[in-house]
């Protein structure tokens, strides 16, 4: 119930914010139904999953530890700046593709309220089971229903069948040498 009205509060400001600047739009992508689950379990497993264990369980005291609030803090914006950083590292490394749209002013906004709102779910709950599927579920939203599919290029993890041969160069060529 508490994470579904975090989301509720999530999508009541990303969507109409995100809809007023044009980053959000509306725009269904479900293709194949194999191709879609096996998509949403890699995105429950990546960016979800992985990207909480990281920034909210590994550099947030646990709410139980009985940290002073002011240190809470501390380290939860410290661990929102990062969150937010890494989106942005993310783009010009390893993903380099998708670049121009993890360093959008406005996609980082959003991953920031996102951060924020899971890192609040965090502080109340201490619950890695409740945080990763509002996670989840904001991720596939924004792929599947609001224009995030058409902002991300197609990642490949298989190679097609069909390879191209380079033609040898010609003997007549005299800059194939």
């Amino acid at each position: 119930m508490l994470s579904a009205g975090a989301l509720a509060i999530y999508g009541a400001l990303a969507i109409p914010l995100g809809r007023r600047n044009g980053f959000l739009i509306q725009r269904t992508a479900i293709g194949k139904p194999w191709h879609f689950v096996l998509d949403l379990l890699r995105l429950l497993l990546i960016p979800a999953f992985v990207e909480e264990v990281i920034f909210r369980v590994m550099l947030l005291p646990h709410p139980n530890e009985g940290v002073p609030g002011w240190r809470w803090l501390f380290w939860a914006a410290l661990s929102l700046v990062l969150y937010v950083l890494y989106h942005l590292l993310l783009g010009k490394t390893i993903y380099r593709q998708a670049n121009d749209t993890f360093s959008d002013r406005r996609f980082l906004v959003l991953v920031g309220w996102l951060g924020l709102l899971l890192t609040g779910l965090y502080w109340i709950t201490g619950s890695l089971w409740l945080i990763v599927p509002v996670h989840w579920v904001a991720v596939v939203v924004w792929i599947y229903a609001l224009g995030g599919k058409g902002r991300l290029p197609q990642r490949r993890f298989f190679k097609s069948k069909k390879t191209r041969v380079k033609a040898a160069p010609s003997q007549s060529d005299p800059l194939a040498a």
